[in-house]
């Protein structure tokens, strides 16, 4: 398998991840911490004892040489994995029960470069009892939509990492499975590793499979396996086309602030709350200072106060809103208003 370390710049260094790289936009909605290496259960002979040179720990009690002597195998594979011929990383909980630590800097730089393969992921869970979202009610246990969750960003993570660049490609989950072995506790640390089962190189995009481990002392407790579709960006942006009519009416979400700057010579710019919009209408909350046969510049401004310039418009008057359409064109850019309407609004049901 060539995979190429894209992003991997010692990420085993830091203890935090950047809400971007798993497509969140706030660190609340980080749940997972403290990115490494985890130990292959897995080792080629030269991987075995290049492990040992370069760290001098004693894996030799960890791993048995195999039946046909080609490779090194965890000796108690199957207390952290479901499938005895799958490669899956070693959780640093366990590793530290045999006397050896996966995470001192010496031997994350050793599992970084392995020549043959790139080693399985390991994190912390960021497991907050007063989280805004997953614990809405008080639970003795991790729910396991947050479990979901926490994986669907550990591939997020390790798909970045390896090979692949944020803003290139759409990674997307067509398919997950879970086996939940047994509640996973409130009240000790959860650490999950993140293994590479299958890669396919497809025409159209890229597939991977991922398996994300769940254990808690010293114990898998939740296996979660993912299909993922790796689809680069042009292509992504076409399957996400989603047809829309001039006449479709969309309303901003009750919970997002939509408004518009309107830019008119001699008037000046002002901020108006936006009540409808559609490709080749915007309509306004109340009276607008812009005269009607006037020609304004109209600036969609998102939640995030990001502007969106969609170009000039005329304004008319019906009392209790202001209606605005393209001033020379027939609708609005297309491109800006469906995915501004795709984040922002929803439809009036008329």
């Amino acid at each position: 398998m060539d995979i190429q370390m894209v992003n991997s710049a010692a990420f085993w260094k830091k203890t935090s991840i950047e809400p971007d790289l798993l497509h969140k936009n706030s660190c609340d909605d980080v749940l997972i911490s403290s990115p490494k290496y985890a130990l292959p259960s897995i080792l080629t002979s030269a991987q075995y004892h290049q492990i040992i040179r370069d760290t001098g720990s004693e894996i030799g009690k960890m791993f048995v040489l195999s039946p046909e002597g080609g490779c090194y195998i965890f000796k108690y594979l199957k207390n952290i994995s479901a499938v005895s011929s799958e490669r899956v990383g070693i959780p640093h909980q366990v590793a530290l029960r045999f006397g050896v630590d996966t995470q001192t800097p010496q031997f994350q730089e050793t599992l970084s470069a392995l020549a043959d393969d790139i080693p399985p992921f390991s994190f912390t869970m960021k497991n907050s009892a007063d989280h805004y979202y997953f614990y809405r009610k008080d639970h003795e246990h991790v729910p396991g939509t947050m479990l979901i969750e926490v994986a669907r960003q550990a591939v997020y993570f390790s798909t970045y990492q390896t090979g692949y660049e944020r803003g290139t490609v759409s990674v997307s989950l067509s398919a997950l499975s879970g086996d939940f072995l047994t509640y996973v506790e409130l009240m000790y640390p959860v650490e999950i590793t993140l293994n590479l089962i299958e890669e396919k190189k497809e025409p159209r995009f890229d597939y991977r499979s991922y398996r994300c481990s769940f254990f808690q002392r010293g114990k898998r407790v939740a296996d979660i396996v993912t299909e993922t579709p790796i689809i680069p960006m042009n292509l992504f942006q076409i399957i996400r086309d989603i047809p829309l009519t001039p006449s479709a009416r969309f309303k901003p979400l009750e919970s997002k602030k939509i408004e518009v700057a309107v830019t008119t010579e001699k008037v000046g710019t002002e901020i108006i709350r936006v009540s409808l919009i559609s490709l080749d209408e915007i309509a306004t909350v109340g009276k607008c200072s812009a005269p009607a046969d006037m020609t304004s510049e109209l600036s969609l401004i998102t939640p995030g106060l990001k502007k969106l310039d969609i170009g000039p418009a005329i304004a008319s008057d019906h009392g209790h809103m202001t209606v605005w359409r393209p001033a020379g064109t027939e609708t609005f850019p297309r491109n800006i208003i469906k995915e501004f309407i795709k984040n922002y609004c929803v439809a009036t049901g008329d």
